[in-house]
C-alpha cells in the first residue's frame, strides 16, 4: 500500500468509517476504495478531489506530501461530537484573525468619496474560501 493509500486509511479511521461508508460518502464504487487500500490501484486524482471536497477539514497537504496534521484547524461540517472541538476551532480562528494585517483607512478619503456596495442580488452567502501561498485553504461556512 503507498502512502496516500495509508493516509486515506488513517482518515476512514479517524473517521470511524467503514469502507463502504466512506465511498457512499465520496459517492464512488466501494471497489474503488478496495483497491486502493489493498494497492491493486494507485489513488487517482478524482477520489483526492472528491476527498477534500467532502471532508472540507482535511489537509490536501498531508493527504498528498504527508506534511503537517491530518485535520486542518476547520472541523467537518457533519461533525457531531461535543462542543469542544468548535471551541478550539474558534481560539484557531481568533488567532488567525489577530494576526491579519492591520489596513489603515484614510478619514479624508472616506469623507469626499462615499462608497456605495454593489449589490446583484439579495443571496446569501453559502461559504468563504481562503486560498492560502502554501497551497493551503480554509473554508468557512456561516
Amino acid at each position: 500500500m503507498n502512502d496516500i493509500a495509508l493516509r486515506i486509511r488513517e482518515l476512514i479511521e479517524k473517521e470511524n468509517l467503514s469502507n463502504k461508508e466512506f465511498a457512499q460518502k465520496l459517492s464512488i464504487n466501494p471497489s474503488i476504495i478496495s483497491h486502493i487500500l489493498s494497492g491493486r490501484n494507485k489513488v487517482s486524482l478524482q477520489v483526492v478531489e472528491q476527498i477534500v471536497k467532502v471532508f472540507t477539514n482535511v489537509s490536501l497537504d498531508y493527504l498528498l506530501l504527508g506534511s503537517g496534521s491530518l485535520y486542518k484547524g476547520i472541523t467537518n461540517v457533519n461533525y457531531n461530537s461535543n462542543s469542544e472541538p468548535k471551541q478550539k476551532v474558534m481560539a484557531e480562528e481568533e488567532k488567525t484573525l489577530k494576526k491579519a494585517p492591520q489596513i489603515p483607512i484614510e478619514a479624508k478619503e472616506n469623507k469626499e468619496k462615499k462608497i456605495q456596495p454593489n449589490i446583484l442580488n439579495s443571496s446569501e452567502i453559502d461559504q468563504v474560501i481562503i486560498f492560502y501561498n502554501d497551497g493551503s485553504i480554509k473554508v468557512y461556512k456561516p
